[in-house]
C-alpha cells in the first residue's frame, strides 16, 4: 500500500534522510527505531505529504504523493480518521472491570434512572400532593434534573480525552491531523456515546409511563447540549492540567460542573414554576440557558485547542 523508493531530504548542505527504501503492505504494522536526529520524523512527514523529499518518490495505493497529493492524502487521512476513532473507543472502554468505570455506569443508568424516579412517584410525590397540587410543574422539574444529573455525573467519568493516552500523548504529533480535528474525535465520540445512553434511558422511563412526553423531550435536547458542553469544558480543563504553567490542581472542576450545571437548571425551573410562569415559557427558558453555557465553548474551541497543544508539557 506504500512504497518509499529512494527518498532523500535535503536541507541545504545538510542530509535529514539519505536514500532509504522500502514497502509496507497493507495490514501490515511497522515502526521506525533509531536515535535522535535519525530523520524518522521527516521521513513520517514525507509519506504524510507534509513535506516534498529532495529526491525519490512515494506511492501511496498507486498514487504518487508529489503528482497526485489530493488523492494520496485522501486515501491516508481516511485511514487516520478510523485509527483515531478506534482509538478513542479503547480508550474510552480500557478500564471497564470495576463498578464505577465509565461502561459500568452506562449500563447502570437506565436502570438507576428508573429505580430513583419511579420510588420518588411511590413516595415524595405521593405525600405532596396537595402542594404539587398548585405547582404541578414541580414534578417535571425534578425529574428533568435527575435525568440530567445522571447523565453529567456518569459522562463526568469520561471527561480527561488527554490523561488517558498517557504516554501516547507525545504521538499526536505525528498524526497527519491538526490538534483542532485529533480534539473533535476526542469530543465526539463519548458525546455520541452518553448521548446515546441517555436517550436508552428515556426509551426505558417513558415506556414505563415513569416520566411525560415533555420531560422526554426536553431532557434530550437539554442532555444532548449539555453532554457536548461537559466535554468541551473537560478537554479544555484537560489542556490546561497538561500546561506546564498551570501551579494548581484543577483536577476536580469536571466532576464539580457536572455536578452544579444540572441544579442550576432545577433551580431556575423552581423559581420560575412558583412565579406561576406558563410551562412553555419555562422549557424554552432552559433550552436558552443550555445554549448560552454550550456556545461561548464552542466558538472558543478551536482557539483554545491550538493554543493548548502548543504549550501542553511533552506533546509538541
Amino acid at each position: 500500500m506504500i512504497q518509499v523508493e529512494n527518498i532523500t531530504k535535503r536541507y541545504g548542505n545538510f542530509t535529514a534522510v539519505d536514500g532509504i527504501s522500502f514497502d509496507i503492505d497493507e495490514g501490515e504494522i511497522v515502526g521506525f527505531l533509531g536515535p535522535n536526529g535519525a530523520g524518522k520524523s521527516t521521513t513520517m512527514n514525507m509519506i504524510t505529504g507534509f513535506i516534498e523529499p529532495s529526491e525519490g518518490r512515494i506511492i501511496v495505493d498507486g498514487y504518487d504523493i508529489s503528482k497526485k497529493p489530493k488523492k494520496a492524502k485522501k486515501l491516508e487521512l481516511s485511514n487516520f480518521t478510523k485509527m483515531l476513532v478506534r482509538k478513542e473507543f479503547i480508550l474510552l472502554f480500557r478500564n471497564s472491570n470495576y463498578i464505577f468505570s465509565y461502561t459500568a455506569l452506562l449500563i447502570m443508568q437506565p436502570f438507576l434512572a428508573y429505580v430513583v424516579i419511579s420510588s420518588l412517584k411511590v413516595t415524595l410525590y405521593s405525600s405532596m400532593s396537595m402542594f404539587l397540587a398548585y405547582f404541578p410543574e414541580l414534578i417535571n422539574g425534578i425529574n428533568l434534573t435527575l435525568i440530567l444529573l445522571f447523565s453529567s455525573i456518569i459522562n463526568s467519568t469520561a471527561l480527561d480525552p488527554l490523561q488517558r493516552e498517557d504516554k501516547g500523548l507525545i504521538q499526536s504529533k505525528l498524526i497527519p491531523f491538526s490538534p483542532y480535528k485529533q480534539s473533535l474525535v476526542k469530543i465526539a465520540i463519548p458525546s455520541l456515546i452518553s448521548s446515546l445512553s441517555l436517550f436508552i434511558t428515556l426509551i426505558v422511563l417513558i415506556s414505563t409511563s415513569t416520566i411525560s412526553l415533555t420531560v422526554f423531550f426536553i431532557s434530550s435536547i437539554l442532555g444532548i447540549l449539555f453532554t457536548i458542553a461537559l466535554n468541551i469544558l473537560g478537554l479544555f480543563i484537560d489542556l490546561k492540567k497538561l500546561d506546564s504553567s498551570t501551579k494548581i490542581n484543577i483536577g476536580y472542576l469536571s466532576s464539580l460542573v457536572s455536578f452544579l450545571v444540572p441544579l442550576s437548571l432545577c433551580l431556575m425551573h423552581f423559581l420560575l414554576t412558583f412565579l406561576k410562569i406558563p410551562s412553555f415559557l419555562i422549557y424554552i427558558s432552559e433550552i436558552l440557558y443550555s445554549i448560552l453555557i454550550s456556545l461561548p465553548l464552542a466558538m472558543s474551541f478551536k482557539k483554545v485547542v491550538s493554543k493548548g497543544y502548543l504549550r501542553m508539557k511533552g506533546a509538541f
